[in-house]
């Protein structure tokens, strides 16, 4: 991926113009004096991608999707993601890319704001107050936005059921969707350091929780085809690279798990 830079960024925050997008341009220069590790180049280009996605939107709902945006930013402040070569991007980047990939399946700006929100509750980065009281300023429903994030906080579920109840509402579903998408890709990006440590396991557990906790509780519906095949592709190129004991490691890992839920009481 060719970095994105400051000043294509820029031009990218003219499409949608205002003081809002000139906040995200500093918050983001700032991020090279605050942590040598972070990958500034790449956070330049999702955010760069985020705000190029959102120029097609009404004006107004361009204004919500980047304050909605900049709160991400100020929540996650002082979170990273592992991105690779020992480098990390701010946690907001990987909310980015998770509302991008979600898009594909919903581009309601209501979905973009779950998926920019998705890990808040979760993290604990935000009270359910602080969401509502933000969604009610800008004046956008709260009803359709909590639901899908009280869903997503998975806090003390099992996976399986965590899943189900995703699976019954479809916002939730979507952004979920786009998460796991964003993770699989970091995944594939991270493959040759992952693998020689216990984080090949997380790895695994994503390849469990699509194919044994999602993939079971779907519909038949033409957007649960859609999402089945996103995965499925996803989980594919990721496997492609699997040395021989690794899909022999990751094929234990799973009947280990499935044990577990067929067993449960």
């Amino acid at each position: 991926m060719t970095d994105i830079t400051t000043d294509n960024l820029k031009k990218a925050l003219s499409l949608v113009g205002g003081s809002m997008g000139k906040e995200i341009m500093l918050k983001t220069i700032a991020l090279r004096d605050r942590h040598g590790k972070v990958a500034y180049g790449i956070a330049l280009h999702w955010y760069g991608s985020f705000v190029k996605h959102i120029a097609g939107y009404q004006s107004g709902q361009q204004l919500q999707l980047l304050r909605a945006l900049l709160l991400t930013i100020d929540k996650h402040d002082g979170q990273f993601y592992q991105w690779h070569h020992g480098t990390v991007l701010p946690y907001a980047v990987h909310c980015a890319m998770a509302a991008l990939a979600a898009s594909a399946f919903s581009d309601d700006a209501e979905t973009i704001i779950v998926g920019l929100w998705h890990d808040l509750l979760e993290d604990k980065r935000a009270t359910a107050a602080e969401l509502g009281d933000f969604l009610v300023r800008e004046g956008i429903a709260v009803d359709i936005i909590l639901p899908a994030l009280f869903l997503l906080d998975g806090t003390g579920r099992a996976k399986y059921d965590y899943y189900g109840a995703i699976c019954g509402h479809e916002r939730a579903l979507i952004v979920k969707t786009g998460d796991l998408l964003a993770n699989l890709d970091a995944c594939n990006r991270r493959l040759e350091e992952m693998r020689h440590d216990e984080s090949r396991f997380w790895i695994y557990a994503y390849v469990f929780e699509v194919h044994h906790c999602l993939f079971q509780q779907l519909s038949s519906s033409h957007l649960s085809r859609k999402i089945v095949a996103k995965l499925s592709s996803a989980i594919t190129e990721l496997q492609s690279r699997f040395t021989q004991d690794e899909h022999s490691e990751c094929t234990k890992y799973l009947q280990v798990r499935h044990n577990e839920i067929t067993h449960k009481p």
